[in-house]
């Protein structure tokens, strides 16, 4: 996490945004994992606000790269670049939807500017599939050929971690972990579309509860 964090203290535009990242490590140390607390309004999630964290002063946010962190017994760790990129574009984009329902989604850090970045840690993949057959890079929108390589890849088992912090400072504002992927199927394997799905009803929930109070106009 750190050097995602130090970071922002710098310049988080263009490549740095636009690609997903792999890492052998995980977003969060044990120490700041240690910080999380059961939700108990946002269920299967472990939270830890700041408290100095204000809702109603973070009015925009910027919305970091996604970072990979592979589980040490993963049976493949290999993910062909376009299609990873094509997945984060669309847990972004579910991220993005989910907020702009309160604040302004923007692309560059600035003062009361929070930046959000996620990471699915201890992933676990069953095999290795074929890269991506299509993708459009505009905006969010990615191709009904980038889902479908998205749901080849068979999944044993993943989290999905998250922080925000001050775009100019880099002070820690908020962190996140949702332990347990819903599965679409639990009589099928696991696939990437069950992380976008259970990213976007983690997404919702907590947004709700942390932004609901304060609507942006």
């Amino acid at each position: 996490m750190k050097s995602l964090r130090t970071a922002a203290l710098a310049t988080l535009v263009g490549i740095v945004l636009a690609a997903p990242t792999l890492a052998a490590e995980r977003l969060l140390t044990p120490e700041e994992e240690g910080m999380l607390q059961a939700s108990s309004t946002v269920q299967g999630a472990k939270l830890y606000a700041a408290p100095e964290w204000q809702p109603g002063k973070y009015k925009k946010v910027l919305i970091g790269a996604v970072t990979v962190y592979f589980a040490d017994d993963s049976k493949s760790k290999e993910i062909d670049p376009d299609t990873l990129k094509a997945l984060s574009d669309e847990m972004r984009a579910v991220v993005a939807t989910s907020l702009g329902r309160y604040v302004e989604v923007v692309t560059e850090p600035g003062p009361d500017v929070a930046l959000l970045n996620l990471a699915i840690v201890d992933l676990k993949m069953k095999n290795k599939k074929r890269g991506l057959l299509g993708y459009t890079p505009v905006g969010f929108v990615v191709t009904s050929a980038a889902n479908a390589t998205g749901a080849r890849l068979t999944l044993a088992g993943a989290k999905i971690q998250s922080e925000s912090v001050d775009s100019v400072s880099g002070a820690v504002l908020g962190m996140s972990q949702v332990d347990e992927i819903q599965q679409l199927d639990a009589d099928k394997e696991m696939t990437w579309e069950d992380i976008k799905l259970t990213l976007r009803s983690f997404a919702d929930r907590i947004v709700d509860v942390r932004f609901g109070a304060a609507p942006a106009q």
